[in-house]
Order: C-alpha cells, then sequence, then structure tokens
C-alpha cells in the first residue's frame, strides 16, 4: 500500500482532514480520508472508597450529554503526565495535592480507521483528602454539567445499561474494575 498523493480539505486549529489517493497495489488506486489530530490523554481517578470519578458534558456532534473521563488533547511542550493532570483540572475543577500515585495504563489508538490520534490513559489513586477543589476552566466547546463519584459498581452497571455509551470510556470503566487499584 502507497500513497500515491495526499491533499489537505480542511484544516482547524484542532484537526486537519485529509483526501489521499492511496494505491492498493496490482493498479487499484482508491480515496482514503481520515482526520489527523493531536494525541489526546484520558485519566481514570479512583478515591479510597473504590469510587471513580466522571464528568457530564455536551457533546455536539452527537446532540447530547455523556458521562466521560476527564481528557483531552496534549498541548505542544507537554509531557502526557503533564497534559492529563491539566486535562482532570479543567474538567473536573479538582487539583491533586500532596504525593498522588499516578500510572500510565497504556497507549490506544483513538479510532485507527478514521484518525490519527493517539490516546495515553493513566490511572490515579486519589485520597480524597487531598484533592482540592478549583473552578473549572474547560474549552470554549465543552459544556460539563456534572462532576461526579460513582462505585465502580454503579460506572459497570452504567456501561451495561448503555448509559455510559462512550467506548472509550466504558474500556477504561472496565479496565480500572478488572485491575482494581
Amino acid at each position: 500500500m502507497k500513497t500515491v498523493k495526499s491533499r489537505v480539505v480542511y484544516k482547524t486549529p484542532w484537526m486537519t482532514v485529509y483526501d489521499d489517493l492511496v494505491d492498493f497495489g496490482e493498479g487499484e488506486k482508491h480515496s482514503y480520508s481520515y482526520v489527523k489530530r493531536p494525541d489526546g490523554v484520558s485519566v481514570a481517578v479512583v478515591n479510597e472508597k473504590d469510587e471513580i470519578l466522571l464528568i457530564k458534558q455536551f457533546r455536539y456532534p452527537v446532540k447530547k450529554f455523556s458521562w466521560e473521563m476527564p481528557g483531552g488533547a496534549v498541548d505542544a511542550g507537554e509531557t502526557l503526565k503533564e497534559a492529563a493532570l491539566r486535562e482532570f483540572r479543567e474538567e473536573t475543577g479538582y487539583v491533586l495535592t500532596g504525593k498522588q500515585d499516578i500510572r500510565l495504563l497504556g497507549h490506544w489508538d483513538y479510532a485507527n480507521s478514521l484518525s490519527t490520534e493517539k490516546l495515553a490513559v493513566f490511572l490515579v489513586k486519589a485520597d480524597s483528602s487531598k484533592l482540592k477543589p478549583e473552578k473549572t476552566v474547560g474549552d470554549v466547546d465543552e459544556e460539563i454539567v456534572s462532576v461526579r463519584w460513582f462505585s465502580l459498581g454503579q460506572a459497570l452497571e452504567m456501561v451495561d445499561r448503555g448509559e455510559i455509551d462512550d467506548l472509550l470510556t466504558a474500556h477504561i470503566i472496565q479496565l480500572v474494575a478488572r485491575i482494581r487499584p
């Protein structure tokens, strides 16, 4: 498989849409469109009560509110861990103070048939008494209406009932429940 030519169809500060002409071999050439996005992070925060922190925000493309893990794009010059802590602060309004157990769970392709974005997922074992509330800032296009703790059992039931239908969040909840911090 070889890219014959590539052209930018649309570009914003958050993404670039490409349409490539791809040679699949033996004269088979087809158009393949995809989105190039900055890599991202997601943060699963579990407290001493075995609860996980989720945010509820409006997702414009699907025109509905969604329970999700805090997360977002990695800014230029940031480490993955710095981005994870910044996104956590921006989206939840909490600052992690004192020594916290933060570990990288892994890296995943976010939607590898549509996008170049890779996602790093962090697990934070947090002592609730060391979470300092602060005002959320979020991005202009984010409407975060709730930040709430759920027991891992509750979160798994919400996935099973379809109340959590964001695939990334469902995957992380199942992963965290399996490895239980």
